[in-house]
C-alpha cells in the first residue's frame, strides 16, 4: 500500500472490474491451454498481457451467481447461501451483505455498475417489482441487465439511480455494456469504482454484428462463441483505450470455465464442475505499481478481489463481527510476495433453498495439489497433481501408492477440508429497494452529457 501511495499521491485510484461470463482459460490464447484453430483471436486481451500481472491459478466458482456473490462480499458461498445457480432464479444477495462497492463508497468514490447482475432476479421490471439490485448493493448508477438474457439484441438496460431507474432502447448487448462503461469512465467524478459484466459469451449462442469479429463461417455454435468472445474483445478494447493507465487498475476475469458444448480442449472439467476446466479462470490486472509484462503461478480466488481493492482505495474499518474470506493479492501485483494464501475453496451445494443441503461438493488446493470431496454423497476425496498438463486435474493419485511429499500434501489438504463448516449461509428471498440504505449511500444523477454516442 505505501508504494501505491507514493506513486499515485494522495488520490485514491480508479478502479475498473470487468467480467466475461463463460470464458475459460481454454478461450483466450495467452493462456495456451486451447486449440489455437479453434480460440477466438483475442488481440485486446493479449495486448492488455503485455501491460499486466497473468494469473495462472485464479480459482472461481463453478457458476455464474456463486461466484459473483465471492467477488462482491469477499465471503466464501457457504457463508452466504450461494453454491449453485439451477432453481436458484429467485435467491439475491441478501441486504446485510456488505459489499466492497460500499465499502469503496463510504471512502469517498462513486460507483457505478453496468452489464449484468446476476446475483437476484424477481422481475425485468424494477419499477413494477422491486428487488435488490446494484442500487441496494452501494452503486451510485447503474446501467444493467439483471438476468440472463434470451437475445442479445431485443432486451432493455435499466439506466439510472435509485430515484430515477428507465429501460434504454434495445441494442446489442455486448456493444451497449461497452458503452455505458465507457460513459461511467469518462464522466464520473474521480476516484471512480466501475464494474463491468459482460454478458458474453453466455448462451444464447448467436452470430454477433460482422465488423466485431473474424469469424467467417457462423454454421456451428461453437463458431458463434468464437466470433461472441471476439466481439467482447474487439469492444473491451474500446473500453480501455478509455482508461487512464497512470490512476487506474484494471481487473479482467471469467465467472467460471468454459461450457463444455464451446471448450477449445478436451480437458476435465467445465462450467458447472470443480475440475479445471471449471473453477481455474482467467485474471489479468494492469495498474500503476503492478509489475507489467508478467506472470503469477500464485493462489488466488474471486473472493481476493474484495480486499485488495479495500487496500488500494478504503481505509473504512469492517463490522468487528464480519468474517471476510478475502485475501489482498496487491503485494503479488507491487512484487512484495510470490504468495498470500495457502489454499483456495470451490464449491458446489445446493438445492438452493437450503440450508440443510441436500449435497455438497467441495475442491481446495494447495500447491500443486487438489482434493475433490464430495460430502453426503460418497463422503470420498479424489486427490490430483494438478501440474501435469495445462487446463486437466491430472491422474488421480492413490494414496497407497503415494509418495511421502504427496502423503502430506494430502493431509494438509484433507485438514483444511475437515476444518471448514457446512454450508448454512441464507440467501435473501425478496428484498424491496425501500430498505434503509446503509450509511454513506448517496442518490445521485446520471451524468446527462457523454463524449460518447450511445448506440
Amino acid at each position: 500500500m505505501l508504494l501505491a501511495t507514493l506513486l499515485l499521491g494522495s488520490l485514491s485510484p480508479n478502479i475498473l472490474w470487468i467480467s466475461m461470463d463463460d470464458v475459460g482459460n481454454d478461450a483466450l490464447a495467452v493462456y495456451g491451454e486451447g486449440d489455437p484453430e479453434t480460440q477466438p483471436r483475442t488481440p485486446q486481451l493479449d495486448l492488455l498481457a503485455t501491460r499486466a500481472m497473468r494469473f495462472t491459478n485464479c480459482y472461481s466458482y463453478p457458476s455464474c451467481k456463486p461466484t459473483r456473490s465471492t467477488w462482491m462480499t469477499g465471503r466464501y458461498g457457504y457463508r452466504t447461501g450461494f453454491g449453485v445457480t439451477k432453481d436458484s432464479r429467485s435467491l439475491i444477495l441478501a441486504q446485510r451483505e456488505l459489499t466492497i462497492a460500499e465499502v469503496l463508497q463510504q471512502s469517498g468514490y462513486t460507483t457505478a455498475y453496468t452489464g449484468k447482475w446476476g446475483l437476484g432476479v424477481i422481475s425485468e421490471d424494477p419499477r413494477n417489482d422491486p428487488f435488490p439490485d446494484p442500487l441496494s448493493h452501494g452503486f451510485d448508477f447503474i446501467a444493467a441487465h439483471f438476468g440472463n438474457l434470451v437475445d442479445f439484441f431485443q432486451e432493455n438496460v435499466w439506466v439510472g439511480t435509485s430515484t430515477s431507474l428507465e429501460p434504454m432502447a434495445p441494442g446489442y448487448m455486448t456493444t451497449r455494456t461497452a458503452e455505458d462503461t465507457i460513459v461511467a469512465i469518462k464522466t464520473l467524478p474521480e476516484p471512480w469504482f466501475v464494474m463491468a459484466n459482460f454478458h458474453s459469451a453466455h448462451e444464447p449462442v448467436h452470430a454477433p454484428p460482422p465488423h466485431l469479429h473474424s469469424v467467417d463461417d457462423l454454421s456451428s455454435d461453437r463458431q458463434k462463441f468464437r466470433a461472441m468472445v471476439e466481439a467482447m474483445d474487439t469492444e473491451m478494447g474500446r473500453v480501455l483505450e478509455a482508461v487512464d493507465d497512470s490512476n487506474t487498475y484494471v481487473f479482467v476475469v471469467g465467472d467460471n470455465g468454459t461450457k463444455r458444448n464451446y471448450a477449445s480442449i478436451d480437458g476435465t472439467g467445465w462450467k458447472g464442475t470443480l475440475g479445471e476446466g471449471g473453477v481455474n479462470v482467467p485474471l489479468l490486472v494492469s495498474g500503476p505499481t503492478v509489475k507489467a509484462g508478467t506472470v503469477s503461478d500464485a493462489l488466488v480466488s474471486t473472493v481476493d478481489f474484495f480486499s485488495t481493492a479495500r487496500e488500494l482505495g478504503s481505509s473504512v474499518r469492517l463490522p468487528p463481527d464480519l468474517v471476510i474470506d478475502s485475501v489482498s493479492f496487491l503485494p503479488i501485483l507491487e512484487g512484495r510476495k510470490d504468495s498470500v494464501r495457502e489454499f483456495v475453496l470451490a464449491e458446489r451445494f445446493g438445492p438452493g433453498s437450503g440450508p440443510p443441503y441436500d449435497f455438497v461438493q467441495r475442491m481446495a488446493r494447495y500447491g500443486r495439489f487438489k482434493v475433490f470431496r464430495r460430502i453426503a454423497m460418497t463422503d470420498r476425496d479424489s486427490f490430483f497433481d494438478v501440474t501435469a498438463q495445462p487446463g486437466l486435474d491430472g491422474p488421480e493419485i492413490e494414496l497407497t501408492s503415494a509418495s511421502n511429499a504427496e502423503r502430506a500434501a494430502y493431509r494438509k489438504l484433507r485438514d483444511y477440508l475437515d476444518s471448514l463448516p457446512a454450508p448454512s449461509g441464507v440467501p435473501e428471498q425478496v428484498s424491496p429497494r425501500d430498505n434503509p440504505p446503509r450509511p454513506g449511500q448517496r442518490s445521485r444523477t446520471w451524468p446527462a452529457s457523454s463524449p460518447v454516442t450511445r448506440r
